[in-house]
């Protein structure tokens, strides 16, 4: 862990270290510390699928649900598992325990990722996929 940590340290924008240091919080349960850093990952790098997929793993270790299915979301969406990333938005956005800030905004998420959806299916319709 420590090793990560400064590895993070020693190259800041190495991918291998941040992952590095990244499972190495997962591992040790730090699953607080493992998400604020995938957050602060996936706000500076949000193109970037691995990011989103330590912040899912770390809020699930947290039990953070709305965080999970928001950045598992995201990492579908790049992928480009749209279905499944309009399902995951809806799962959020329709929880119980969801603020009506927090669902305006999966909301807003949902539409463009339903529009984008439907746009790559129409593109593909028409051959230029």
């Amino acid at each position: 862990m420590r090793l990560a940590a400064l590895a993070q340290r020693r190259w800041p924008a190495s991918h291998a270290a941040i992952v590095g240091h990244l499972q190495a919080l997962i591992a040790a349960r730090r699953f607080a510390d493992a998400q604020a850093q995938a957050r602060a990952q996936a706000k500076a790098d949000p193109e970037q699928p691995d990011w989103w997929d330590y912040l899912a793993k770390a809020s699930d270790g947290k039990g953070d649900v709305l965080a999970r299915r928001r950045a598992l979301a995201e990492k579908l969406a790049l992928d480009g598992a749209w279905p499944s990333a309009i399902r995951q938005l809806k799962e959020a956005r329709d929880a119980k325990d969801v603020s009506f800030y927090e669902q305006s905004m999966i909301g807003a998420r949902l539409l463009e990722f339903e529009a984008r959806y439907k746009e790559e299916r129409e593109d593909e319709k028409n051959g230029r996929g």
